[in-house]
């Protein structure tokens, strides 16, 4: 039997001036449920979030949240309070979370019981009441005891792996570490209903991960116990709800089981994550079309009765009539409706239908390409020796943790765009067009309005694909319209504003991209129509990104961070190319994204006079097998040496994609093979 539901939404509508955000929207919400929220930029869905919160009165409808149901949100924003990680931990706890704050309460109430118990006037089932009400008291207070507040906020620090940073004020964190701590004090406050708003925005995917698996674990515990703190005090056990808004698309695969759609004022619910929505929307936009078909084929019929000149004489007629406006404008409806889905499309094709035309050009070729940087004093050589050809159709994905200098890469090589000489270890061909898409948007700051960004000389035509096409055509394809072209740059939103650098950024018609984080901000119809287009594309692309959707949909080579060691004062980072995004990413999971920043240098070595340790009698199979390991490890070793450097030459001359993929994938299994191995030597040796 399924529990009452913690929060429910009846046919709630919310207008902003004379725009319907949503109309009609109902929402339940039982425990354990896992809902989230979709929809595109400005179609209402922080609106959403706080007709939820209860911090917006809807223009009509009802909001019922159940009585002492609790409700924690994670914004998109960090506001955190001044002091170290440890005090913003501390007050985010609640009161009644708080150990020294409940042993006080439930010793108090304990002394109350007792002073009833020896009243001497009760009855005996009074008094069975009141036993079994002191034994309740006593096992609380006994978990309580066990616990300080020192306790919580080291389980909590370990829990964001925020251990080593527990001095430092949240402002010195980074983004995925700040939305870590966020994160953690919302799960402090023991939410039945936890809301998030964009959690993954900017993050790397570490941190994205790590976000999949806390919500996970919380949704799907069976336990009342978190970090050492007791939980639910004074009420049976449920499930969380758990509400996101994301473009996220694999996070909404991972952890959604209902989808709320927000379309132009309507709210439709689909089961199950993205790729569930996906089909099911697919399905229904198969019967409206169908649907339309229907009614325009009923129209012509009505139009065919209307021509023939029958007058409106007795009441049947005029009610025929009457029918027949009403379908018509029934019609127009469905026709927007369907036609919407097609409208607002950007186009790369023609971006570069008047540029050279590209066949097996070598667009950028790397020669023993290094890139050094220095940071708070230390060196960083972030690439060494790169070999590497990018030809026309080539997408490769820059993949990383943050910190690991993948924009610096972008940057650099964009820096050098003009480097003909055939002897530079970066080499452009001399056709090549490149534009850089940043993820700061510095482009936009030169610019006040979106007309000075666009048409700088004026005008109202821009040059784009050879051809001059009227700005508001132009403008149609990134969701913007004539008006807009007044409007302050400053003014617009996140999303907006990657739309307006989307749209500069083709009028380079260039035939070489280079996209920092372009998916940031995004909704998920503007992502789905840039894959379709960089797919499409006919030039070549690098490019950075955290979205793995759109990593696998677009990259064709993965350029990836694979870890850094500090040698002779230096940090080096090591990188390896691979045709496949698992075994990329893989590989970038299995580096250490933690390892030193290149500001921190080696502790000092302390010299330690230690007692010689008796070494384990092993068996004679186990010192067979450690004598095996001792001879494959080798092998495997140089083994894999070689077959990376194949793989650069692979890679450098363009080879077939299976034959890349082949020699990546032997990479892989024998990189495991390793890892295996030496954890098997440590077991028997030790």
């Amino acid at each position: 039997m399924q529990s009452s539901p913690l929060l429910s939404l009846e046919k709630v509508s919310l207008s902003f001036g004379d725009k319907a955000l949503f109309r009609d929207l109902s929402l339940t919400i039982h425990p354990g449920e896992r809902v989230g929220i979709i929809g595109r930029n400005g179609s209402g869905k922080s609106s959403l979030v706080r007709v939820l919160l209860g911090e917006v009165e809807p223009d009509t409808g009802k909001r019922a949240l159940r009585r002492g149901c609790s409700l924690a949100f994670v914004p998109q924003e960090f506001d955190f309070i001044k002091g170290s990680l440890e005090e913003v931990i501390l007050q985010s706890l609640p009161v009644d979370q708080n150990p020294d704050r409940l042993t006080e309460k439930l010793s108090a109430e304990l002394e109350e019981v007792g002073k009833q118990l020896s009243s001497g006037s009760l009855s005996p089932s009074e008094q069975d009441r009141l036993h079994q009400e002191m034994e309740t008291l006593t096992l609380s207070l006994q978990d309580v005891s066990s616990l300080s507040e020192s306790n919580i906020v080291e389980g909590a620090l370990k829990f964001a792996r925020l251990e080593e940073h527990r001095s430092k004020a949240p402002q010195a964190l980074s983004g995925g570490q700040k939305k870590r701590l966020q994160i953690v004090c919302a799960l402090l406050k023991d939410p039945q209903i936890l809301v998030m708003d964009e959690p993954t925005n900017h993050l790397d995917m570490e941190t994205v991960e790590w976000l999949e698996e806390s919500i996970l674990a919380l949704l799907e515990s069976d336990r009342s116990l978190l970090w050492g703190a007791r939980q639910n005090q004074g009420r049976a056990f449920e499930r969380p709800a758990f509400v996101v808004v994301s473009h996220d698309r694999a996070l909404l695969d991972t952890l959604v089981n209902q989808t709320l759609e927000l379309e132009r004022g309507r709210a439709r619910n689909f089961q199950g994550g993205y790729e569930e929505y996906v089909s099911q929307k697919a399905k229904l936009l198969e019967q409206e079309a169908a649907a339309e078909s229907r009614a325009q084929n009923k129209m012509r019929g009505e139009l065919a009765w209307l021509r023939a000149g029958v007058q409106a004489r007795t009441t049947k007629q005029r009610a025929r009539i009457d029918r027949a406006e009403k379908l018509n404008k029934s019609l127009q409806l469905m026709k927007q409706h369907n036609r919407d889905y097609e409208s607002h499309r950007m186009d790369f094709s023609v971006a570069t239908e008047s540029g050279m035309k590209l066949s097996k050009q070598d667009l950028i070729v790397f020669r023993n390409y290094s890139l050094e940087r220095e940071f708070s004093g230390v060196r960083h050589l972030f690439l060494s020796g790169f070999e590497f050809v990018l030809r026309p159709g080539m997408r490769v994905a820059v993949v990383g943790p943050n910190g690991s200098g993948k924009s610096t890469f972008l940057h650099d090589v964009f820096a050098h765009k003009d480097v003909l000489h055939k002897d530079a270890p970066m080499r452009f061909h001399e056709n090549a067009r490149v534009s850089l898409f940043d993820q700061e948007r510095t482009r936009l700051e030169g610019a006040s309005t979106v007309g000075e960004l666009l048409l700088p000389q004026g005008g109202e035509f821009v040059k784009y694909g050879g051809r001059s096409l009227h700005i508001a055509s132009f403008l149609d394809g990134f969701q913007f319209v004539r008006s807009d072209l007044e409007a302050q740059v400053s003014s617009f939103s996140g999303g907006e504003r990657a739309r307006l650098l989307l749209a500069r950024t083709l009028l380079d018609e260039s035939n070489v991209l280079f996209m920092d984080e372009p998916t940031n901000d995004l909704d998920l119809w503007t992502l789905r129509d840039l894959e379709d287009n960089l797919v499409g594309f006919s030039g070549a692309l690098f490019f950075t990104s955290h979205d793995r959707y759109f990593l696998k949909r677009v990259g064709t080579h993965f350029l990836t961070f694979v870890g850094r060691k500090l040698c002779e004062d230096k940090w080096v980072s090591q990188w390896q190319v691979y045709a496949d995004m698992e075994q990329a990413l893989e590989a970038s999971q299995q580096a250490a994204p933690s390892a030193s920043p290149p500001n921190v240098k080696k502790a000092p070595v302390v010299e330690e006079t230690l007692k010689p340790v008796a070494p384990r009698k092993r068996s004679f199979k186990e010192q067979h097998r450690l004598k095996e390991l001792e001879e494959l490890i080798p092998r495997w070793e140089a083994e894999c040496e070689e077959l990376t450097a194949r793989l650069g030459e692979l890679t450098a001359r363009g080879a077939h994609f299976e034959e890349v993929q082949k020699c990546s994938s032997r990479i892989g299994d024998l990189s495991r093979n390793i890892e295996k191995g030496y954890e098997e030597m440590e077991s028997l040796i030790d």
